[in-house]
C-alpha cells in the first residue's frame, strides 16, 4: 500500500494537496483508493475523497473492460459511481440493458429519457456530473448523432451547475429529439 492509504490525508499544505492528487491518479488498486477516500473523508477534504473516488471508478472500469473499449470503460465507471453513490445497491436495470444494447447503445437509450434515473439525480447532487453516461458522447462524437450530443451538452449545462434539466428531454431541430 502507498504513503497516501497508510498515512492518511491529514493537515497538508497546498504542494501536499497536489502530490497527494498526482499520487491518486497514478494509482490503480481499487481498495487502496477506497482507503485514501476514507483517509480523505475523515480529515474533511473533500476535493481528495472526490479525486480518489472519480480514479476508483475509472479503475473499476479499467478492470471490467479492460484498455480497449474506451466507452464501455467510461460506461462502467458510471455505473460503478452510481452504485457506490447508493451504498453498494446494484445498477440492476442498467446492467442488463448494457448486455443487451452495448455501452453506446445504453447511452443512446439514456439520452432519450423524458425523465431522469435515480444514478443520474445522485451523480449530479453529489457534483460528479463528469461521471454522468452524458459527458461519454462529447468524448466520442464519431459514435453519436448530432441530436444525441446535443442532448447530452444541454444536460451537462445544467449539471455543471448541480442542477437537474427542466425539461430533461429539449425540444431539438425537427421539432422534438429523433422526431418523436
Amino acid at each position: 500500500m502507498d504513503t497516501i492509504s497508510r498515512c492518511g490525508v491529514a493537515s497538508m499544505n497546498d504542494a501536499g494537496k497536489a502530490k497527494t492528487l498526482s499520487a491518486i491518479q497514478s494509482m490503480t488498486d481499487a481498495t487502496g483508493l477506497r482507503q485514501v477516500m476514507k483517509n480523505a473523508q475523515n480529515q474533511g477534504h473533500v476535493d481528495l475523497y472526490k479525486a480518489a473516488f472519480r480514479r476508483r471508478c475509472e479503475v473499476l472500469g479499467q478492470v471490467a473492460h479492460g484498455p480497449s473499449d474506451t466507452v464501455a470503460r467510461r460506461l462502467e465507471a458510471t455505473v460503478c459511481a452510481i452504485e457506490d453513490i447508493r451504498g453498494g445497491r446494484s445498477a440492476c436495470r442498467t446492467r442488463p440493458m448494457i448486455k443487451r444494447r452495448g455501452a453506446v447503445g445504453t447511452i443512446k437509450q439514456w439520452l432519450t429519457y423524458k425523465d431522469p434515473i435515480e444514478g443520474y439525480r445522485a451523480l449530479v447532487l453529489t457534483g460528479l456530473w463528469d461521471l454522468l453516461g452524458e459527458a461519454i458522447p462529447l468524448d466520442f462524437p464519431e459514435q453519436f448523432t448530432d441530436n444525441e450530443i446535443a442532448v447530452a451538452r444541454y444536460r451537462l449545462a445544467d449539471a455543471k451547475q448541480g442542477r437537474i434539466s427542466e425539461p430533461f428531454l429539449p425540444a431539438l431541430k425537427s421539432g422534438s429529439l429523433f422526431g418523436f
